[in-house]
């Protein structure tokens, strides 16, 4: 749990999601309006070299990829795990 808050961030997150699109979206972007300028920039900094670098190992097809079926049945085992 993050120090000063009173709620689980999971809990949090799982209320969140049971929101409408529309107040989600508008959740998602004061929230991100919230961050420090200059933290969002090192972040989109980061996520640029990321994004880079595995566009760079799919197209050396050095990329470890998965299909779908797999990735959709570890992010439901997860969830499941989460909620238990």
């Amino acid at each position: 749990m993050l120090v000063g808050m009173s709620e689980d961030p999971l809990d949090l997150l799982d209320r969140a999601l049971k929101l409408s699109v529309e107040q989600r979206a508008m959740l998602a972007a004061e929230l991100t309006a919230s961050l420090d300028p200059r933290e969002a920039e090192q972040d989109e900094s980061a996520w640029l070299a990321t994004i880079q670098r595995r566009i760079k190992e799919v197209q050396d097809g050095t990329a470890q990829t998965s299909d779908w079926d797999s990735v959709e049945a570890r992010i439901l085992e997860r969830l499941r795990a989460r909620r238990a």
